[in-house]
């Protein structure tokens, strides 16, 4: 097995271990001698018997005097997406356009001269309504791609992939005579209750029962919201789903985003086709291994950051609902889509497709929007 590392497309000395990330943007860590002349900025490409698993740049370098080495942290290339802020005015606002012709949009816009967008899917299925004005390219295709159920990456001749979920193969099979290792992680959570409770005396507490989880925050400051929040991480939470963490060598011809298959009959997995989520690549003195973990998206370890991260996400896509004329608002008897109502209905999907506004107890004053399966303010 031969590596080689480039730098600024020159193959250049480096020492063991080197530790490869590939996931949501990628990384690097790689050490060199302290001869080596390196700065942040540089393009950096590592190859495996002449298969590139890694492209991106320097993104820290520490020197350590004593041992007469760089340590190198190095960002990988999904990380190009992340550089540029959507601030213009023509390309901030979509509304109800399929996901994929919406990062195809962005892409062309914003990286003309740098990437390509030849392997987005413009007919996923998925419509969206998004503002994204003052975030980055990337954190708005993450935002998009969480909502639609699609997943993307960016591969090695700068080409931008954004597909529905398990919908693009890498055509690799990892039968059991080739692992080294294999853990599995079955997440049947069953949680009953979420309490929350933010400042102004805001205290919400979501289902009943045991047993419960909770959580503080002071960035919550209305009912609404800690309601929204306990109520997705009640639904998340309740959820089946599974993990499998995958130790193996080689397999340097993927990305995660995709598929693989499963040929381990004995562990449960017979031909089964699973998301990647995380390769890791690491590579020591006389040994290699791979690390893989597929299965379903992994929310964190703290549910409340997740949640909060999605109710954001949901508020600016809709941030234009806020501005409503007032002469539009009335009790639905026009066959209009925004009805005022005492309280919020239990029950969205008997709302679906309208706006309801609430006029009394705590949450007066704020609008929201059913979508059959979920009140989004």
């Amino acid at each position: 097995m031969k590596i080689a590392f480039l730098l600024n497309n020159s193959e250049a000395d480096f020492y063991m271990p080197l530790t490869v990330t590939d996931d949501q943007r990628g990384s690097a860590r790689i050490v060199v001698p302290i001869s080596l002349d390196v700065s942040r900025g540089d393009s950096v490409e590592i190859k495996v018997d002449g298969t590139t698993i890694f492209k991106g740049e320097v993104k820290g370098v520490a020197t350590q005097f004593r041992d007469g080495i760089k340590n190198l942290l190095c960002s990988g290339v999904n990380e190009t997406l992340y550089k540029r802020y959507i601030l213009d005015l023509g390309h901030y606002s979509y509304s109800d356009m399929d996901a994929g012709a919406i990062v195809k949009d962005l892409v062309d816009y914003y990286f003309a001269s740098v990437l390509t967008s030849n392997n987005v899917n413009t007919s996923t299925g998925q419509t969206i309504s998004i503002d994204g004005y003052g975030k980055t390219v990337g954190e708005v295709i993450e935002d998009i791609a969480e909502r639609a159920g699609c997943c993307f990456y960016i591969d090695f001749d700068n080409d931008v992939h954004f597909f529905l979920e398990g919908t693009e193969s890498s055509g690799e099979t990892i039968s059991s005579n080739q692992i080294f290792n294999i853990e599995t992680d079955m997440k049947d959570e069953v949680v009953n209750k979420v309490i929350i409770e933010g400042r102004n005396n805001v205290f919400v507490e979501v289902g009943s029962g045991l047993p419960e989880r909770y959580f503080r925050d002071r960035r919550i400051s209305t009912v609404a919201e800690a309601t929204l929040i306990g109520q997705m991480i009640l639904n998340q939470y309740r959820s089946n789903r599974k993990s499998i963490k995958i130790e193996t060598s080689g397999f340097y011809g993927f990305r995660a985003g995709q598929t693989i298959n499963l040929n381990l009959p004995e562990y449960g997995f017979s031909g089964s086709s699973e998301i990647v989520r995380r390769i890791t690549y690491n590579f020591g003195r006389g040994k290699a291994s791979t690390n893989i973990i597929v299965g379903d998206a992994d929310y964190g370890e703290n549910p409340f950051e997740w949640a909060l991260r999605k109710l954001r996400n949901l508020l600016d896509s809709k941030r234009d609902d806020y501005m409503l004329n007032l002469d539009e608002v009335d009790d639905g008897s026009a066959g209009k889509k925004i009805r005022v109502l005492s309280s919020l209905p239990l029950d969205p999907s008997d709302y679906q497709g309208i706006y309801v506004y609430v006029s009394s107890g705590d949450l007066a004053g704020l609008t929201f929007y059913s979508n059959g399966s979920e009140w989004i303010p």
